[in-house]
């Protein structure tokens, strides 16, 4: 489990700073407009699309959790009859009494699943309930991804990567006014760092803008606005996840990403 939590963590931070410089690389890249002009490819809500695109592929791995146990079903049912001859055909193997060979059997057999309240598989009101209320965070998410899309328009990806850190500031705020949390002394001062660290970022880009040479002072003032406000939006989808969809079991992560993607889409 400890293993898994690092390699979500690490694997996190690498694709996001992955992310992050190709669709920096993606507005860079200079093509003929319909005016035969060259012209930069600025275009952040195609790049939102296509994220989204991408995140509602994750309802294929979701299926396909789903499908695999019935597909294996026959050919489990298929064992559990041999092994089942097995011991009818040769009493000398001691029938019920071969713990070995009843192992084999209740491993291999297929076990059927408990029909939901109400007889009926299916939809149930309550996953039905939560399967929609994922749409609310995903507005939120869609929101704070074409702002922070249009700030990558006017900073460095790197500049950019640091200032997203602003999103620990938020949710650290958030989480004390409607999540009720507490926060001790070792936390107020790792978000001072933080603060005092983004602050000091922001401030360098906007005081040398000729050193990033991605816009005026005003674009970079404004991209840099954008971002830290997309944090903000971003702090409080995270608390809305946590308070209203720990207690849905069934949403598998595949599920809530998928569904994003969906709806973002």
């Amino acid at each position: 489990m400890a293993l898994s939590k690092w390699v979500a963590v690490i694997g996190m931070l690498a694709f996001g700073t992955v992310s992050s410089i190709m669709s920096k690389v993606n507005f860079e890249v200079r093509g003929v407009n319909l005016n035969g002009k060259v012209v930069p490819f600025h275009k952040p809500w195609f790049c939102v699309l296509v994220m989204f695109v991408g995140m509602s592929g994750c309802l294929l791995l979701f299926v396909s959790s789903l499908v695999s146990p019935l597909l294996a079903r026959p050919a489990k049912a298929k064992e559990s009859r041999k092994y089942k001859k097995l011991m009818t055909d040769n009493p000398s193997l001691g029938g019920d009494e071969n713990a070995y060979l009843q192992a084999l059997i209740d491993d291999t057999e297929p076990s059927e699943e408990q029909e939901p309240e109400g007889g009926s598989r299916g939809c149930t009101w309550g996953s039905c309930l939560g399967m929609l209320m994922i749409a609310i965070p995903s507005a939120f998410d869609l929101v704070a991804t074409v702002l922070m899309s249009i700030g990558l328009l006017y900073v460095t990806v790197s500049i950019y990567q640091m200032m997203r850190g602003a999103e620990l500031v938020f949710a650290a705020i958030f989480s004390v006014l409607f999540l009720g949390k507490k926060l001790y002394k070792l936390h107020y001062v790792g978000i001072a760092c933080a603060v005092v660290g983004i602050s000091m970022v922001g401030i360098a880009s906007i005081l040398s803008p000729e050193q990033n040479d991605t816009g005026t002072k005003a674009q970079q003032v404004l991209g840099i606005s954008l971002i830290v406000l997309a944090q903000a939006i971003q702090a409080g989808q995270i608390c809305f996840e946590e308070h209203f969809m720990k207690s849905l079991d069934f949403m598998k992560p595949t599920l809530v990403v998928g569904l994003e993607g969906l709806y973002g889409t």
